[in-house]
């Protein structure tokens, strides 16, 4: 009996020790099921972050081709303004040569009728008093009776 006892509670204790066992490979397996989901989480998180990433990439990609392109629009029109600009330099150079040969075509041609109308205008303005040619234009002296005639009463 004794050994039937003893018997009994060594597979008992056999039984226990695999219920422990069993146990600690449930728990272990649990806890590595818990890790394999967070990982998975993880994983997932990390991959809509690399593709987040990946179409900000592209968007920045595209928006610096598209900036490239426009620099190189932006440049063309620079050269092209500046040679407008050029052209309008050179036109406005020419105008002004040209204008100053007019003027002095036209100086050339007044001098006459400059002459005449001064000539004119002396003899007009003679009648008032006498007129005298200085550095500054015509003087007139007006004579002492236009002044006693404007003091007379009627």
């Amino acid at each position: 009996m004794a050994l039937a006892r003893r018997g009994a509670r060594l597979r008992r204790e056999e039984i226990r020790r695999r219920d422990e066992a069993l146990r600690s490979a449930e728990q272990s397996t649990a806890s590595a099921n818990q890790r394999i989901q967070e990982l998975e989480s993880d994983l997932a998180k990390e991959s809509r972050a690399r593709e987040l990433a990946e179409r900000e990439a592209s968007v920045a990609s595209d928006h610096l081709r598209d900036l490239r392109v426009e620099v190189a629009r932006l440049r063309d029109e620079l050269a092209t303004v500046r040679a407008e600009g050029d052209a309008a330099k050179l036109k406005l150079a020419r105008s002004k040569v040209s204008d100053r040969r007019k003027t002095r075509a036209r100086c050339r041609t007044a001098g006459p009728e400059r002459r005449a109308a001064e000539a004119t205008l002396k003899q007009n303005l003679g009648q008032f008093g006498t007129v005298k040619e200085t550095a500054r234009g015509f003087q007139l002296i007006l004579s002492d009776s236009i002044w006693a005639g404007a003091r007379r009463i009627n």
